[in-house]
Parts: C-alpha cells; sequence; structure tokens
C-alpha cells in the first residue's frame, strides 16, 4: 500500500488574486452617458428630431433679421441730445458735442495765372466733409530771374477766401526780387460755441455751416518789371514790361470727424 504524500510544513497552498472591480460612481455614470447617446441617435432619426432642428434654423433666422431692423431703424442722434449727455457720436459731458470726434483734414491743390490788375475770378474749391472749423489756403509763386542788364522788380498778390456762409479773409504780399514768396491767408472758427448757441444747429447730426464751395481769388495787384541795371550810355537800354505771373495754390481744411 503506497504510502500517502503530505506536504512539507513549510509549503504554503497557492493563493487567488480577487477581481478588480470599477467604483460603483464611475460605474454610473458611464451607465448614464451611454443611454442618453443611445436616445439621442433613436430620436435623431425620428420626424420631430428633423422638425425640430428646421424649427431651431428658422427661429434663429428671424431673431437675426429682426435685431437688424432694429439697429437700422435706430436715428443718429442729434448734436442737442450730444450736449444734453445723451451719449453717441457726440460725447456725453454735457458740453461739448464733439468731445469724441477726431480732427481729420482734406486738401485740394490748384494752379493758374494772373495779369496785372487785372480782378481775379474766383476759383470754387467744394468741400463735402461736415464739421469744418479750419481752412488754410496758401498761395506761391516765384518771380523772374534777374539777367545780366536788368533787374525784375518784385510782384505783389492778393489771396482772399471766402467760406459758403460768407465769412471772408485775405493776405496780400510781394516778393524779394527774384525769390518765391508765400501767402498763407487762415479762416477759423470755433465750431463747438457756435452750436451751443445756435438751436437750429443743435437739431442737425453734423454741422453744415462750411460744408460746400468755397470761393479763393487770386489777384496780381503789381507785376514788377525788369528794369535795366545801367543808365542812358552810347547803347540806351528798355524796361521789360511784366505783364503777370503763374502761381500754385493749397487749400487745406480741418473738421471733426466721428470716430
Amino acid at each position: 500500500m503506497a504510502d500517502d504524500k503530505q506536504p512539507a510544513k513549510d509549503e504554503k497552498p497557492a493563493s487567488i488574486a480577487p477581481a478588480v472591480q470599477a467604483p460603483p460612481a464611475a460605474s454610473a455614470i458611464s451607465g448614464i452617458i451611454q443611454i442618453l447617446i443611445k436616445g439621442f441617435r433613436d430620436w435623431f432619426k425620428t420626424k420631430k428630431a428633423k422638425a425640430a432642428i428646421v424649427g431651431f434654423f428658422l427661429i434663429t433666422v428671424c431673431m437675426a433679421g429682426l435685431f437688424q431692423y432694429q439697429h437700422d431703424s435706430i436715428k443718429a442722434m442729434s448734436l442737442a441730445d450730444a450736449i444734453a449727455g445723451g451719449g453717441g457720436g457726440g460725447g456725453g459731458n454735457g458740453k461739448d458735442p464733439f468731445a469724441k470726434f477726431k480732427d481729420a483734414t482734406g486738401q485740394a491743390p490748384l494752379t493758374g495765372s494772373s495779369q496785372e490788375k487785372a480782378a481775379g475770378a474766383p476759383q470754387k474749391v467744394p468741400i463735402g466733409d461736415p464739421n469744418v472749423f479750419q481752412v488754410v489756403a496758401v498761395l506761391t509763386w516765384t518771380d523772374e530771374a534777374n539777367t545780366a542788364r536788368h533787374t525784375n522788380q518784385p510782384d505783389t498778390f492778393d489771396l482772399q477766401v471766402t467760406a459758403p456762409d460768407g465769412r471772408t479773409s485775405k493776405g496780400s504780399a510781394s516778393n524779394e526780387i527774384g525769390k518765391e514768396v508765400v501767402i498763407e491767408v487762415v479762416l477759423a472758427r470755433n465750431i463747438t460755441q457756435e452750436v451751443l448757441s445756435n438751436k437750429a444747429l443743435k437739431q442737425k447730426t453734423q454741422d453744415p455751416t462750411w460744408t460746400g464751395d468755397w470761393n479763393i481769388t487770386v489777384a496780381c495787384t503789381n507785376a514788377g518789371d525788369q528794369t535795366p541795371n545801367y543808365g542812358p550810355g552810347f547803347i540806351p537800354m528798355r524796361t521789360t514790361a511784366d505783364t503777370g505771373n503763374g502761381w500754385k495754390l493749397s487749400v487745406n481744411w480741418t473738421f471733426k470727424a466721428e470716430p
């Protein structure tokens, strides 16, 4: 009879590792998400889902159109509202309707010529910008150079600037012999003070007082002749008449522009 084998005293029975289980909360959340995804997929295949999507799209388009209509129907704020502190384009400090406006500039170049003692024809310079508060006209010309036997006497020009509302400024100058000369005429106004004191302007959204045609008049009152450098001698020298001169004109204006 065979002997039954007995385990050694130091031998231990094999152990079985316990199964790892997910936390109950994580399992519940994962299950809920899967149910929601499956439910959404099933709902998306139905006719009600398609109708709901189309309805949402139409409502969105209608709301966008309504907002655009309200935006377009908003009227520009008058200068009086800006003065009262309502905000908008004119700033709301209750004093200056142009507080939030910025200074901007424009320019128009002109060229021409003037005959001596002839009445200058007004040059029309259209300014389309509103809120103009300063115009600077700069006239330049260069007289003929001297010759070996003659000296060219100075020319004298007049420059007049007239605003659309009739305000006028003018200047006059003569050049040094054979050199360029510049006449600068400035016409300016306090636009803020004028708006604050004018009820009609307060009802407008812009100040059009100096918007329109400006008349710029250039006239040559004296064209200096070319006179001989030497007196009568064996070869008499004659004075050469000067009948006028060409010129360049630059009209520059500054206005209040909305931000």
